[in-house]
This record gives C-alpha cells, sequence and structure tokens, in this order.
C-alpha cells in the first residue's frame, strides 16, 4: 500500500486504500494495520473510522447505528426549524 506523499489524500484515495489492505489481508483491517497519516486524512474525511469502511464497502451498519442516525437527523432538523442552533453558528 502506497500513501500520496505529502498530496491530500481524498475520500476516493482513501477508499481505495482500505481495499487494498482488505485485500492484502483476507478480511476488513483494523487502525492498528494502517499508517497514522491514513488514520489522520480518515478521521479528517470521514469523522470516523466505521463511516470510512462503510464507505468503501466494508461495513454495513447495523440497524441500531441507522436508527440513531435517523432520530439524529431529525432532531437536528426540528432544533434548527425552531431557530435554536443558530446562535452556534454566530
Amino acid at each position: 500500500m502506497e500513501t500520496q506523499g505529502k498530496h491530500k489524500l481524498t475520500q476516493e484515495d482513501l477508499v481505495v486504500l482500505l481495499q487494498e489492505k482488505a485485500d492484502e489481508l483476507g478480511r476488513v483491517p483494523t487502525k492498528k494495520e494502517m499508517p497514522t497519516e491514513i488514520i489522520g486524512a480518515i478521521h479528517r474525511e470521514f469523522g470516523k473510522w466505521i463511516y470510512a469502511l462503510e464507505a468503501a464497502g466494508l461495513r454495513t451498519p447495523s440497524e441500531t447505528t441507522l436508527l440513531r442516525r435517523k432520530h439524529s437527523k431529525a432532531k437536528w432538523k426540528k432544533l434548527h426549524r425552531h431557530g435554536v442552533g443558530e446562535e452556534m453558528k454566530k
């Protein structure tokens, strides 16, 4: 697996790197098995390791995770509709 030097890795680059590592290992890689700069880029581009794995097709979110995300988005929309959160933007 080759990183791209000082070039900023895109989400697409990271997906390919994760898929290559999975092919190499024959399973889903762990964070510890990836270079530090890749982990940093994943956190910058995806926020969480599991989101990167999902984007790479290496993990499917559980029903609980999907419900939690749906609930969280609905709650944010409701708060935003009522003006809550506008103060946060200032």
